[in-house]
């Protein structure tokens, strides 16, 4: 473990970790996340957050691809989880 290798393990990693991935900043949870591992935290632990972040990415994914009746629709346009369509009357 990192004890063993000198070096500190962050006592609040678990908490930056989850900060990141819930600001949707992917990359450094995974930063965080490697970090916890090269520093010696248990492999459990580690396998449940990296699932965490699975998880997120693949939600990311899938709000990222257009649902398959929209795929050839100019008219159509994706904000967040909200499909807003452009009306052909001027209601």
């Amino acid at each position: 473990g990192s004890a063993d290798l000198g070096l500190p393990q962050e006592p609040d990693w678990i908490d930056s970790f989850m900060r990141l991935v819930f600001e949707q900043d992917f990359d450094s949870a995974r930063e965080v996340l490697r970090k916890a591992i090269a520093y010696g935290v248990n492999y459990s632990l580690a396998t449940q957050y990296a699932k965490v972040l699975e998880e997120f990415l693949e939600r990311r994914a899938e709000m990222e691809r257009p649902p398959a009746e929209l795929a050839g629709s100019s008219t159509a346009r994706r904000f967040g989880a909200c499909i807003v369509r452009e009306a052909d009357d001027e209601r």
